[in-house]
């Protein structure tokens, strides 16, 4: 009964592990005048806001795919009305470097990514554990 009660936990751990690893809702922010939703992960930052229509949703792709075309992690849909777009953090935090945002924010935002390099590393470790 023990061995099995041990091996039921680390199926658990591994399950939660893998789940806190590629989640992007660490941390989620709610803006009810646009009716948008920012989920950041602890490599990615998540957003989603809801268009007036199918095209509009279209055009608003069209326009930020032109502004990240040379971002490698960055990925964005449209689904009907609704419009997604993911972007790692640390491309994040070099665009607003570029677009000369203010330095707290910056900061700010390379300290997220740092954090969440260092909290994969950590989860990664984990993960491994728990298998051996």
């Amino acid at each position: 009964m023990k061995g099995m009660i041990m091996a039921g936990m680390m199926a658990l751990s591994l399950v939660l592990g893998a789940m806190a690893i590629f989640s992007n809702e660490w941390l989620t922010e709610t803006d009810d005048d646009d009716d948008s939703v920012t989920n950041y992960g602890l490599n990615n930052m998540e957003g989603m806001s809801k268009a007036e229509s199918a095209d509009e949703c279209k055009m608003m792709k069209e326009f930020v795919d032109v502004m990240y075309e040379d971002v490698d992690s960055y990925e964005s849909e449209c689904d009907g009305m609704e419009f997604t777009m993911t972007i790692g953090m640390s491309d994040l935090c070099e665009l607003m470097d570029e677009m000369d945002a203010e330095s707290d924010e910056v900061d700010d935002c390379e300290a997220s990514a740092s954090a969440g390099t260092m909290g994969t590393i950590g989860m990664w470790g984990g993960v491994v554990l728990a298998l051996v």
